[in-house]
């Protein structure tokens, strides 16, 4: 599981401001990619849909993160290997590889 603080997506919403062009969800697909590369230590890959270029998963270990263009918004989905959390719930005592995921 890799964990994600709230605080951290904040560089989600200048993508969510734009009007959803392909070329928007590119930029977030790769914005995302290169930051979830730092945080998790593993190598990221991004693969695209054939049939739907604003369809993107990118993995990390064996974490997923899906982000498409569904009825002109653009979605994020992330798997259930995920954990994303309020940084109030934090605790601060135990700091793991997984908490570095908020620290780009």
């Amino acid at each position: 599981m890799i964990l994600i603080n709230m605080d951290n997506l904040d560089f989600f919403e200048k993508y969510f401001d734009k009007d959803p062009t392909p070329e928007v969800v590119e930029k977030l697909v790769d914005e995302l990619s290169l930051k979830l590369d730092k945080i998790t230590g593993y190598e990221t890959e991004i693969y695209q849909d054939m049939d739907n270029p604003t369809y993107y998963r990118i993995y990390a270990g064996c974490c997923a993160v899906e982000v498409y263009l569904e009825d002109n918004k653009i979605q994020v989905d992330f798997d259930n290997n995920w954990q994303i959390r309020s940084s109030e719930t934090k605790n601060t005592s135990q700091k793991t590889n997984q908490e570095k995921l908020g620290e780009f």
